[in-house]
């Protein structure tokens, strides 16, 4: 048998250059040891809005950008309206169907051209936190060589709900297989496949029913 559980990576975007002190990921913003007094986080999902909450939460001068038309896109717009409302509130600033431009060196900081609906605008920040998600680790790791498909407009492994791929005796789970990305869905997943391997029959994890929620204050859930 066969099971590869790759999980992910952070998703990095062009032209941005992730030096882990001034411009840095969801990875090394758990690690920083002093606060920025201002952070500009690119990417309004789930990532983003917790990061965001708890930055503001220590004084930090936060800005969120987003390229979709709110926050948490994906979640219901009655809820992420409320949200938007709190964190404006706070002292938060946000920028939906907003675009990052060039970003350029300035004053130890960063200026940032954004390209919003209403034109562009000049941001200023001490630090940028990249936050537009999660990349599946897929590559390099034999998949190609012997035959498992791919999914090659999401670049996951296709599964069925038993999480088998098209290669006998291959297995695959977490995140490099479903959307979305959670580790309580990947713990069900190889559960399930575990019990397949031994022969024991439950009924399959149902991928399109995984709770989720988004830590910030108020959580969504």
């Amino acid at each position: 048998m066969i099971l590869p559980a790759t999980g992910s990576r952070v998703r990095s975007l062009p032209g941005i250059n992730v030096d882990g002190r001034r411009v840095i990921t969801s990875d090394e913003a758990l690690l920083l040891r002093e606060l920025p007094r201002s952070v500009t986080i690119i990417g309004g999902g789930a990532i983003g809005v917790e990061f965001a909450y708890v930055y503001s939460v220590y004084g930090a001068k936060v800005t969120i950008v987003e390229m979709m038309p709110s926050l948490l896109p994906l979640e219901d717009r009655e809820v992420t309206t409320l949200l938007e409302r709190s964190f404006k509130k706070r002292g938060i600033e946000i920028f939906t169907k907003t675009r990052v431009g060039p970003i350029k060196d300035q004053n130890g900081g960063f200026a940032i051209e954004l390209q919003t609906a209403d034109g562009g605008k000049t941001l200023t920040t001490e630090a940028i936190l990249v936050a537009i998600g999660r990349a599946p680790n897929i590559e390099e790791i034999g998949l190609e060589t012997i035959g498992v498909a791919i999914d090659e407009k999401r670049r996951l492994i296709q599964v069925d709900e038993r999480m088998r791929t098209n290669v006998p005796n291959v297995f695959a789970l977490g995140d490099v297989t479903t959307r979305p990305a959670l580790a309580h869905g990947a713990m069900a997943q190889g559960v399930s496949v575990v019990e397949s391997i031994a022969g024991i029959e439950r009924p399959p994890v149902d991928l399109l029913n995984i709770p989720s929620a988004v830590y910030c204050h108020p959580e969504v859930a």
